[in-house]
């Protein structure tokens, strides 16, 4: 590669973190350079498969397809020992022959059913971070044509994987920061206690008045950079509750509360949370988070219909459609669980946004929140 080629990748490579849309022609070029033809940017779990992958000159169905039957059977991410791998990982350079044979994995359904038809025959493996369980890699493939990838290829990948490395992880930070719009910042700022937790219940954030509450003997605790509890009975509730809010089936996330009784106070804490979407700076679209807040009063925060309608002068079909949305329904999946057409939907929410005043769907949420819980105000 000249150096002139190198300083072009660069160059595109770090504006990326500020402009995710950048990222596939990053691997686009990424792949061009160390010999591939394609690419995809992969956030797995180790343990449980799941996760997301952005792709590069690949069908994108094939995602849908990985997720529905061969993540299970990928014998280049399933490991026979979870903690042990995770324990021994490191940010290096990979090959499938690295990881087991090429003719091992030829014997496998995950090369004949899927890498083949889409005319993948060698994987160069480029790892690039581990946050818990979660392993992001930068795959690029390549056709059983080209060959194996060389020592030069693999020498050229090497070189460019720090710059790699901190740009992501660059991306990765200003993905966190921009959940801290000003409308959630406002929620941080306010007296309530209030934590921002990742879509698999990590703690992001907390305002002071969380880290002050975390500080007295009510019960929570953050464990494993999770909110939970000492209590197994409250761990468990808090688990279900978090996972509902975060869960990435669209059918099941949703918000709640559940109450928390405290050493010397009368009544009981209420614990709510509530989903959000970081849309704008995370390469892996839609990343979920969960915002959390404790309120010290009567159980079963609730917004009725009548008081929304008191209160901002809603319909009943306007109330309805706020309370999806708070419950972590988008606009198009509200259509769908209120038996709406999407152009009614989004008539309504004009609506809704002109009766509150507000312009988007956070500012909304963060209303309602403020309505719930009155320690918002």
């Amino acid at each position: 590669m000249d150096e002139q080629s190198c300083g072009e990748f660069l160059d595109l490579l770090y504006e990326a973190p500020a402009a995710p849309d950048l990222w596939k022609p990053v691997m686009e070029g990424f792949a061009d350079l160390v010999g591939g033809t394609s690419a995809f940017l992969s956030r797995l779990n180790i343990v449980d498969g799941t996760g997301s992958v952005v792709t590069a000159r690949l069908d994108p169905t094939m995602v849908k397809l990985y997720f529905d039957h061969y993540a299970s059977r990928n014998p280049l991410h399933i490991v026979s020992d979870p903690d042990q791998y995770l324990n021994g990982w490191a940010p290096r350079i990979l090959t499938d022959e690295d990881w087991m044979p090429k003719s091992a994995l030829m014997r496998t359904e995950y090369y004949n059913d899927f890498m083949r038809p889409h005319d993948v025959h060698s994987a160069m493996m480029v790892r690039l971070a581990l946050d818990d369980a979660d392993v992001c890699v930068l795959n690029v493939a390549r056709p059983e044509r080209r060959g194996p990838f060389t020592d030069r290829e693999r020498d050229l990948a090497g070189r460019l994987h720090p710059h790699l490395i901190r740009a992501f992880n660059l991306g990765q930070r200003l993905s966190e920061t921009a959940l801290l719009g000003q409308d959630i910042a406002v929620a941080l700022d306010a007296r309530c206690p209030t934590f921002l937790l990742d879509e698999r219940g990590r703690v992001r954030h907390a305002n002071r008045a969380a880290e002050d509450l975390m500080a007295q003997d009510i019960g929570l605790r953050i464990i494993s950079g999770r909110l939970s509890s000492a209590r197994s009975d409250v761990a468990r509730r808090l688990e279900g509750l978090i996972g509902s809010a975060g869960s990435p089936d669209g059918s099941r996330r949703a918000g709640g509360a559940i109450t928390l009784t405290a050493p010397g106070r009368r009544s009981p804490l209420c614990v709510a949370a509530a989903p959000l979407r970081s849309e704008h700076l995370s390469v892996f679209a839609g990343r979920l988070a969960v915002i959390v807040w404790v309120t010290d009063q009567d159980p079963g925060p609730s917004l009725p219909q009548a008081r929304l309608r008191e209160r901002f002068g809603l319909t009943s079909a306007e109330g309805r459609l706020a309370l999806a949305l708070l419950d972590g329904a988008s606009p198009r999946e509200a259509a769908g669980e209120l038996g709406l057409s999407y152009h009614t939907v989004r008539n309504q929410l004009q609506g809704v946004f002109e009766k509150t005043g507000v312009h988007r769907q956070t500012e909304l949420i963060m209303l309602l929140m403020r309505a719930i819980s009155p320690e918002f105000a």
